[in-house]
């Protein structure tokens, strides 16, 4: 399939598209990689796995949210600015919705509404959604011993170390294996090099952000402009993911700023966890907490919007890198770690589950629906939610 001659989609595309993934992404940023690479790759055909691991790749090295960032950088890819900060505002909007809700029963009535059975019963389907990616991808990616080494490296290596470092670390490692010992055989395709004239909108956005937060530094104490004050900074200062920024989060919000308590800062991030999105939804949480909806809707903006917007501001340096031979050469090798990380993502959400044997059965069954069959995610999202409701309630 040539990618680079389909039609541009449209914005309703991108809007209905990540929505969807917003919804259906529980279990971390390899979890969303793994939901975009199966709607948007083997589904719908937009773009190719090599877009998705150029992102990646950036997003992993910049501040910020690994998975909002790669969703950006998408989004600009197929329909420029416009189309980046259109995906990040769709993948978040179900998260956000659904943390306001559940912040809101969570203040009145002092507890969390009751969704673990429903939850128990979609993340099996998840799961399975996880390795049929991997599986496909390894079709693709894995078709030497290099390649294989170099996931199975991969593995292992997540299995006894983790963190930022460990992360980025492996993939400058599998990008060095594959400048040395891969040669790129790729036809690079012009079309891919032109899609886009370059245009100042998101420098002028990246402008506007970084005046934003000068004025609310420098403004007498405004609530609204501290919540943003504060969630810009962490955007903009903290590297490696949603569980890497985990304890800076509570050291500024609870130890800093008392804007929760300790117990409240922990329920916070469970919310951020049983919902799906990204964990630093849990921001809207706080902005709740602080100041109601307007507070949730500023503490959102400022967690999510400086460091996407940088990405969308340098993406269209790496859409001319990304046709350099050096650069598809790493790539060969760069796609076999992706593959370890997106793997690894299971044994890090199924240690979640609860009922092993109902858990096993619906792995199962999604897996044959999705591999033999290719019967669309959603499908199995909701029947499996309701059963899990039902037998797991």
């Amino acid at each position: 399939m040539n990618y680079a001659k389909k039609s541009k989609p449209t914005l309703l595309y991108l809007f209905k598209t990540f929505v969807i993934i917003g919804i259906s992404s529980f279990g971390g940023f390899s979890a969303l990689v793994a939901v975009v690479i199966n709607k948007m790759v083997e589904r719908d055909k937009q773009i190719s796995e090599d877009v998705i691991m150029n992102g990646f790749s950036l997003a992993s090295v910049l501040p910020g949210p690994v998975a909002v960032n790669t969703v950006a950088y998408i989004g600009y890819y197929l329909r420029g600015w416009r189309g980046g900060l259109l995906a990040i505002f769709s993948v978040i909007l179900p998260s956000f919705i659904l943390v306001v809700i559940a912040t809101h029963f969570y203040l009145e009535y002092g507890d969390l509404p009751q969704v673990r059975s429903i939850i128990q019963g979609v993340i099996p389907v998840i799961i399975a959604v996880i390795i049929s990616v991997a599986y496909n991808m390894s079709r693709k990616s894995v078709t030497s011993g290099k390649h294989f080494l170099i996931l199975l490296a991969g593995l292992i290596i997540q299995f006894f170390y983790s963190g930022y470092l460990v992360f980025i670390l492996c993939l400058l490692g599998s990008a060095l294996v594959g400048l040395l010992f891969f040669k790129s055989e790729e036809e690079i395709n012009e079309a891919e090099t032109q899609r886009h004239k370059a245009d100042w909108a998101p420098l002028l956005l990246g402008v506007a952000f970084i005046i934003s937060l000068g004025v609310s530094i420098l403004t007498p104490y405004n609530l609204n402009l501290k919540i943003f004050e504060v969630f810009s900074k962490i955007s903009l200062t903290l590297f490696g993911g949603g569980y890497v920024m985990v304890p800076i989060l509570q050291d500024i919000i609870v130890e800093q700023m008392n804007w929760l308590t300790n117990i409240q800062f922990v329920d916070a991030i469970a919310i951020g966890q049983v919902t799906p999105g990204p964990i630093l939804i849990s921001a809207a949480f706080v902005g709740y907490k602080v100041n109601g909806i307007l507070g949730a809707l500023i503490a959102t903006l400022g967690i999510f919007g400086p460091s996407s917007i940088l990405m969308i501001v340098l993406s269209g340096g790496l859409r001319k890198f990304s046709t350099n031979t050096r650069w598809l050469s790493m790539l060969q090798a760069i796609k076999p770690m992706v593959i370890s990380f997106i793997l690894y993502s299971v044994w890090v959400i199924g240690q979640n589950l609860d009922g092993y044997l109902f858990s096993i059965f619906i792995i199962a069954v999604s897996l044959i629906a999705l591999l033999k069959f290719n019967l669309n995610f959603l499908y199995l999202i909701f029947g499996f939610g309701v059963l899990g409701f039902f037998f797991l309630g």
